[in-house]
């Protein structure tokens, strides 16, 4: 028997969330303590099969691809590019990330169109980054397919949805002939969706969901990480232990939302001659926007680099 720890979201950083409290030590420490436990699960011969966004910006400093070379167990993780871990969230430009640096140090596999054929577990895994198109597998008796995706997905999340995301039901069903287990990261909630039984196992799409809760939105989450037998099919949830009451109170407040959708739009108002930034100053100053509300802003458009 072959196990497999499922993750996904994992979001090396180097600055604390908006919605967190306490330091960047604290925050990072805790960060780290929650790896070591998910990488304890790890059996002899088993693997981390990761969903994507190892990163939270796709240009990390020095230090912290120094800190994911020492902390992340090695060989042993495999990978697809999120849309963190992109330049411009282009998968052409993988070259110039962090991930990449990973990659060709031997620490990390990255997934993709050709299968990486894992020892013992009868297993080949196959990638599909943020943007990437969802490869055809080989079919081979006696070996079992998993796919790793950074994909817009979701479960029971009519919202989500009506942004264009899919629901997990008809994902599952347009791929579940091909593979036995679909890991889908970006999401960052938690959910894993069984197909009707296959020959030999039970085909899912699991969202493992962020390691960290970066959302005051997942403050009632639970961390967990997914387990996968490889040779029976079947998974078990593992609940990480994690930090209570991290989350600062006044990002709790539901009826505060920000539109930035409506916020970028707005912009066309100021000189196109200036860059995006110079022109999202001139409107928090014209507005007079709070400093909470713009530490957050900054925030969400750092990401999005």
């Amino acid at each position: 028997m072959t196990e497999f720890v499922i993750t996904a979201d994992i979001h090396f950083r180097e600055s604390v969330p908006a919605c967190r409290q306490g330091s960047f030590e604290e925050y990072h420490a805790e960060f780290l303590s929650k790896l070591s436990y998910v990488q304890s699960l790890l059996k002899k011969d088993g693997y981390i099969l990761d969903g994507g966004d190892l990163f939270d910006h796709w240009k990390p400093s020095p230090w912290l691809i120094s800190e994911a070379m020492m902390e992340l167990d090695y060989e042993r993780v495999i990978t697809v590019p999120g849309n963190h871990d992109l330049p411009g969230n282009n998968a052409e430009l993988l070259g110039k990330s962090g991930l990449n640096v990973l990659e060709k140090s031997g620490v990390i596999k990255i997934a993709g169109k050709s299968p990486i054929q894992l020892p013992n577990g009868k297993v080949n895994v196959y990638g599909a980054g943020y943007g990437e198109e969802i490869p055809t597998p080989l079919k081979v008796k006696g070996i079992r397919n998993v796919l790793l995706c950074h994909e817009s997905i979701c479960h029971d999340e009519p919202e989500l949805e009506e942004h264009g995301f899919s629901p997990a039901s008809k994902f599952l069903e347009k791929y579940m002939m091909n593979y036995d287990l679909i890991i889908c990261g970006h999401n960052h909630k938690q959910f894993a969706l069984n197909a009707r039984e296959k020959i030999g196992g039970i085909c899912s799409v699991v969202s493992p969901g962020s390691l960290m809760r970066m959302s005051i939105n997942h403050e009632h989450i639970e961390p967990s990480v997914y387990i996968w037998d490889s040779k029976t099919g079947k998974l078990r949830s593992e609940k990480i232990p994690h930090q209570k009451d991290c989350f600062i109170e006044t990002r709790a407040n539901p009826e505060k939302k920000i539109d930035f959708v409506k916020f970028i739009r707005s912009l066309n108002r100021y000189k196109t001659d200036l860059k995006f930034e110079a022109n999202v100053e001139r409107f928090l100053k014209k507005n007079k926007v709070e400093k909470e509300t713009e530490n957050l802003l900054w925030e969400v458009i750092e990401n999005g680099k």
